[in-house]
């Protein structure tokens, strides 16, 4: 629970609008709970813990990968290009998230 308020907090603080950009990503980050959803609709951003019936970037990720983004030390595309995160969707999209959530600044 603490760490799931704390990711919402951590990308909260960092979200940086980039103005016409609007993007539902999905993250999965355990089985049974929840997916983290990020839904950016120009300057607003919504994040929360819910079930949504489609995402334009749908991620699995690991919570330690999750905090190392966090931290400033990856980025979203290179725990993709490392496998360390498994994605579908739009990879334009995805990319975006790196440049909408300005982490370890």
């Amino acid at each position: 629970e603490e760490d799931s308020e704390a990711y919402v907090a951590a990308f909260r603080k960092a979200f940086k609008p980039q103005a016409g950009f609007a993007a539902t990503y999905m993250l999965k980050l355990s089985e049974g709970k929840d997916p983290f959803v990020i839904k950016v609709n120009g300057p607003n951003v919504a994040i929360a813990y819910e079930q949504v019936s489609s995402a334009d970037v749908e991620m699995s990720i690991e919570a330690s990968v999750i905090e190392e983004i966090i931290a400033g030390r990856m980025t979203f595309q290179r725990a993709f290009m490392s496998g360390a995160m498994k994605m579908k969707g739009d990879f334009k999209i995805l990319r975006t998230l790196d440049q909408i959530f300005v982490f370890g600044m």
